[in-house]
C-alpha cells in the first residue's frame, strides 16, 4: 500500500472524493438516526473519516499550489 505522500495527484483526488462521499453518507445516516442509536464507535469512525478527509484535502491543495509556483 502506498503512503499518501506517494500518491499521484489523480489518485489523491480520487481518494479524497471517495472519503468525502463516505463521510457525507455517514453524516446523512447519523442525521436520520435517533440519538440513542449513535454509538461511540460510529462517532469515532466519523471523526476518523473527517480527519482523513481534511488531511487528503490539504495534501491535494499543497500539491496543486506547488504546481502554480
Amino acid at each position: 500500500m502506498k503512503k499518501i505522500s506517494e500518491l499521484s495527484i489523480a489518485d489523491l483526488k480520487a481518494a479524497h472524493d471517495f472519503v468525502k462521499t463516505s463521510l457525507d453518507s455517514l453524516k446523512k445516516i447519523e442525521k436520520d438516526m435517533d440519538e440513542e442509536e449513535i454509538t461511540s464507535e460510529r462517532i469515532k469512525a466519523s471523526e476518523r473519516l473527517s480527519r482523513l478527509e481534511n488531511y487528503l484535502y490539504h495534501e491535494l491543495l499543497d500539491r496543486v499550489i506547488s504546481l502554480d509556483v
